[in-house]
């Protein structure tokens, strides 16, 4: 039996991982701009600096030095900041590597009291996609609200690191 894709969550679905999955980037990919305030260096050092390294937690190490060394003032809030940026690379990693399933939907065929089919069939609801990641825990699945979330917090802190980078820059 075909599914009609779009009569499902699916496409739903589909648009709040890519929104959580680019925010994240796009949230990661504006921590170098901290350390360029921070330490007050060309684009094209803090381009060599951060494409020379790979990894979230590398370029917050890198700017927490950089904002020790250049603009030690805000070390506190680069921080507490920091420390809000790492917590949800867990949840990004669960939505970036799960795969989607689609279930239900199925048909129901009545009978009569003797369990003979009457021919009356119906559908029992549209099918509904999910997203899940098998771990070693068992199966765990990601609910589209909580990957929204993901997305909205993400952008959120990225206009917090933007923020910081432009109080650096005007000190």
């Amino acid at each position: 039996m075909r599914i009609d894709l779009r009569a499902t969550s699916y496409p739903s679905l589909l648009e709040a991982v890519g929104l959580a999955i680019i925010r994240c980037d796009e949230m990661e990919r504006a921590i170098p701009s901290v350390f360029r305030a921070a330490l007050k260096v060309s684009l094209d050092f803090q381009r060599e600096v951060f494409d020379a390294t790979r990894g979230l937690e590398v370029h917050l190490k890198l700017t927490e030095s950089a904002v020790r060394e250049g603009a030690p003032q805000y070390l506190e809030r680069w921080q507490e900041l920091a420390s809000r940026v790492r917590s949800p690379a867990g949840m990004r990693g669960k939505v970036a590597h799960a795969g989607v399933s689609i279930y239900g939907g199925g048909v129901i065929i009545e009978v009569d009291e003797d369990g003979v089919p009457t021919g009356i069939a119906r559908r029992a609801g549209p099918p509904v996609a999910s997203l899940s990641k098998y771990t070693r825990a068992g199966r765990e699945e990601i609910k589209e609200s909580e990957i929204r979330e993901l997305a909205e917090r993400v952008m959120h802190l990225q206009n917090e690191i933007m923020k910081l980078a432009g109080d650096m820059i005007v000190r």
